[in-house]
């Protein structure tokens, strides 16, 4: 039924039959008309929130660099010598030697038999 026209028959008129039926409007609801006081809580709350983080982190960062450096104890009777040594000629010799017995002690007959490197082992 269009919009414009009116209603024909026993429809056409309210329960005493004086008039017209009142159509609901349609269209989209009126708003709400909201008062300033329903931001004032959210607003009350952020400001806080804010605070308590500003405050949590203002004391965390107080306490980590309020805190005392330990001072190491030095024995005086205790002569030790701090980074590394030089290198004398018996170190240097005995480092050589000790090289030496190493490369010459490898046996390769011994240490890897020719049975090892066989296809048949290798399964080739």
């Amino acid at each position: 039924m269009n919009p414009n026209q009116q209603p024909q028959g026993p429809q056409a008129y309210g329960p005493n039959n004086y008039g017209p039926v009142p159509q609901p409007q349609q269209g989209a609801p009126l708003p709400v008309k909201s008062s300033g006081n329903s931001r004032l809580p959210l607003i009350i709350a952020a400001v806080v929130g804010v605070l308590f983080v500003l405050i949590v982190g203002g004391i965390l960062v107080l306490s980590s660099t309020s805190k005392k450096t330990v001072k190491p104890t030095v024995d005086p009777n205790q002569n030790t010598q701090q980074g590394p040594q030089p290198a004398t000629s018996i170190v240097i010799e005995q480092t050589s030697n000790s090289i030496s017995q190493d490369i010459s002690g490898q046996n390769d007959d011994k240490d890897l038999p020719d049975t090892m490197l066989d296809d048949k082992t290798l399964g080739l």
